[in-house]
């Protein structure tokens, strides 16, 4: 901890890029942070012990995990769990294997819209006779719901952050809940621990040469739900574009992958009809370029981005 990476800690120089040689002041901050950061972690290992949750490798994941709230180090999100007898890299295996290490009673976390995991979940079905009381939390998915089907009430249950179409009929005939919480409150759930997760399923780009993923097209709420879910079990797929932003997963944060060659959804565009085209030509004579855009889901905002295929660096 006091001496970071290679790219050194935050605040703290280093001579492996041509930097000054780190300062007595940067060698204590770096060393005060690192005995705060163990300290936050000690407590958190203290409380899952004696609450007798998990097992000791998975207190100490979720331990590290919220240490890494905490530290003011870029990479304490995967650093804290690398190298330790208490955590095993990366296993890959197929689908059947991960998803056997889901046990009843226990909540799960699926990524959601064109990178809902179905490999994983077509897996987690199969075992239906076996589970009882899994419950299956997520906003929008794409594609088939299988879990939320009637013959399978009593080992699954749906939890829906956001009601979609192919969960709306479970959710009506109070088959699924539905847990009312705006999309930015969602993370804030997971991390404070009102809605636990036990297992996130995600669906991921490959690592690159540094060991890390991405969250491909979907981001939403799955960096937290990785960060915290004690299991975290992830397509590792070759298909799934490679995206930038704040939400690389390196593959220490994964403890299970699967390998798949599996397309991302596409939703194919609806005739928005005569008026809401005129409604979307309207909007985008209003747009200039370069701008930046937030749209919605639904036939205007199809429109509008119809109208916008000659404007320039969107």
């Amino acid at each position: 901890w006091g001496r970071g990476s290679a790219n050194g800690p935050s605040g703290c120089r280093n001579t492996a890029h041509g930097r000054n040689k780190p300062t007595a002041a940067d060698r204590a901050q770096a060393t005060w942070r690192g005995w705060a950061t163990r300290l936050v972690a000690w407590r958190c290992f203290v409380s899952r012990d004696q609450a007798g949750n998990r097992a000791g490798h998975v207190r100490y994941r979720l331990a590290a995990r919220s240490c890494a709230k905490f530290a003011d180090f870029p990479e304490c999100r995967y650093a804290s769990r690398m190298g330790t007898a208490h955590n095993p890299p990366m296993q890959v295996m197929d689908a059947d294997w991960a998803v056997s290490h889901v046990r009843s009673g226990q909540r799960i976390f699926v990524q959601g819209t064109s990178a809902t995991p179905h490999v994983l979940l077509d897996a987690l079905v199969r075992r239906a006779g076996e589970l009882r009381n899994v419950r299956i939390a997520h906003l929008h998915t794409e594609g088939p719901a299988p879990y939320v089907a009637p013959e399978h009430v009593g080992s699954f249950r749906h939890e829906a952050l956001f009601v979609g179409a192919n969960t709306r009929a479970a959710v009506n005939d109070g088959r699924a809940d539905y847990i009312p919480a705006f999309l930015s409150e969602i993370p804030s759930l997971f991390r404070s621990g009102r809605l636990p997760l036990d297992v996130a399923f995600i669906n991921v780009s490959p690592p690159d040469g540094d060991g890390f993923c991405t969250l491909g097209t979907s981001v939403e709420c799955a960096m937290a739900a990785v960060e915290t879910a004690g299991l975290v079990i992830a397509q590792i797929n070759d298909q799934m574009p490679r995206t930038y932003g704040d939400h690389r997963v390196h593959v220490n944060q994964i403890d299970f992958g699967v390998a798949v060659h599996v397309s991302p959804h596409v939703l194919e565009p609806r005739d928005s009809g005569v008026v809401a085209h005129r409604i979307g030509e309207y909007v985008a004579e209003l747009v200039p370029n370069e701008a930046t855009l937030q749209l919605g889901i639904g036939a205007i905002p199809n429109a509008v981005l119809t109208a916008l295929v000659g404007h320039k660096n969107l």
